[in-house]
């Protein structure tokens, strides 16, 4: 643990708790109808659904998670929290179209997350301003571990494998941090150096702006579902891990969708930052990896490519790497806070001339095998990672032996999505596309959120 807590006034004389810097960034540039980072996981279940036991597990499951049980509120032109003791919101709706952080028919209680419900169906929705992926599926487990504890008073999920995933088991875990580690982990683990230089991105190929007609709030996803097995088996073959071997699969598609030219394919790898800090902080602290495809390489064999998207990774989950990272977000945090009132802030940087903040090509994320643990086993026949947001990306993730790729993006132009499938044919590798349609975005509109 970090000795040096910079900071200790994040309770407010009124009540309300100061944002983290990183959460401020999300706050500032994927907020706004159309353009928020609504991340999301569907579970499709072995039985019918119970609203009414869903609802008494995630109220008491929240009591666990009280960073969780929170309000946005603006005062003087800045985002701060104020403590929540609505129920959770749970509604039988399966699409969206919910306001984070609002109240009303399409309100979300004031919380940042909601619950969607079908009959054998739940979507647990939140935003990314809150919490990242980590600490989504720590409280969505413990929301399912007490769900099944309706029906089997007597179930415990082990608290060795809990704990893997971040589930807590005591709301006073939350307390064993300091504040500053508790609620700004990115400030509270940075040593203070200076934000490194800007990249030179001159030489990094971004793909054209998507042409879309229609409600902005609706996003395309197109699943390419894969042997899990056969992709275990190249990728141990090529000597590397997942997520080299995805990226280089994610870069010829981009190369066949696209004339690349001289550029090359940057692919983002999100990585969980945690482990380098022994740290249980549910604060967003995710790092973003981009793995360089330069021109010259595509002519390698995946086995070379992925040697040298190896070499990359190594270095961007060092220590020293990251710390660069965190820097870098505390300081354009600081450059948003002082353009002034926050919903300001977050018009411009999501308007039609706002400037292009991403030092990628496409992302993609990789949260690994999602199933394998009791409640899986007792309750879940299938488990679908997802991410409705502004920008085109992919999401790969392992249910079983299923490995599926998962496009997202706004228009209806496939594209990508016709390249990617290009691209695991020219690689030998069967799959079944599945086309889920337009799905309706949850969004954060700031025009809905209570002011002080």
């Amino acid at each position: 643990m970090n000795n040096n807590d910079k900071r200790t006034d994040f309770i407010l004389s009124s009540g309300l708790r100061r944002v983290g810097k990183y959460d401020t960034l999300i706050y500032s540039a994927y907020a706004g109808r159309g353009t928020t980072f609504d991340l999301r996981v569907t579970f499709e279940l072995k039985f019918k659904l119970s609203v009414e036991k869903l609802q008494r597990a995630a109220d008491k499951a929240l009591r666990l998670y009280p960073e969780l049980a929170v309000r946005p509120v603006i005062s003087g032109g800045k985002l701060y929290y104020e403590e929540n003791h609505s129920p959770v919101r749970v509604v039988s709706d399966e699409d969206g179209g919910y306001c984070f952080g609002s109240d009303g028919e399409k309100g979300t209680n004031g919380y940042l997350f909601i619950f969607m419900c079908g009959k054998k169906r739940l979507t647990f929705s939140w935003f990314h301003g809150l919490t990242d992926a980590r600490g989504g599926i720590a409280f969505i487990a413990t929301v399912l571990t007490r769900y099944i504890s309706e029906f089997l008073p007597f179930f415990r999920m082990p608290e060795k494998l809990g704990r893997l995933i971040g589930m807590r088991y005591d709301s006073s875990e939350a307390y064993l941090m300091s504040e500053c580690e508790r609620y700004d982990p990115t400030v509270y683990f940075s040593d203070g150096r200076a934000a490194p230089s800007d990249d030179d991105l001159s030489h990094i190929f971004k793909m054209p702006p998507e042409v879309y007609s229609g409600n902005a709030d609706r996003c395309r996803l197109i699943n390419f579902k894969l042997s899990n097995d056969e992709i275990v088996r190249r990728v141990k073959a090529a000597g590397t891990s997942f997520a080299p071997y995805l990226a280089c699969i994610a870069a010829d598609a981009v190369r066949l969708a696209f004339d690349t030219g001289d550029k090359s394919v940057a692919v983002s790898n999100s990585i969980d930052t945690r482990g380098l800090f022994s740290t249980a902080t549910l604060g967003n602290m995710a790092v973003t990896c981009p793995l360089t495809v330069a021109p010259e390489d595509f002519g390698l064999s995946y086995t070379e490519r992925c040697e040298l998207l190896s070499a990359q990774m190594k270095v961007q989950r060092e220590k020293e790497y990251v710390l660069d990272a965190f820097a870098g977000f505390i300081k354009q945090a600081n450059e948003f806070e002082a353009m002034g009132d926050i919903a300001e802030v977050n018009r411009l940087l999501t308007g039609a001339s706002a400037p292009d903040l991403t030092p990628y090509t496409i992302a993609l994320t990789y949260p690994g095998r999602v199933g394998g643990n009791p409640v899986s086993a007792l309750a879940i026949r299938h488990i679908i990672p997802g991410m409705v947001t502004s920008g085109r990306g992919i999401v790969a993730y392992a249910d079983r032996n299923e490995m599926t790729l998962q496009v997202s993006q706004r228009s209806d132009d496939l594209t990508l999505a016709d390249a990617l499938g290009k691209a695991l044919e020219a690689v030998g590798l069967a799959f079944e596309r599945v086309d889920l349609g337009r799905i309706r975005q949850n969004s954060f509109d700031y025009d809905e959120i209570k002011r002080i």
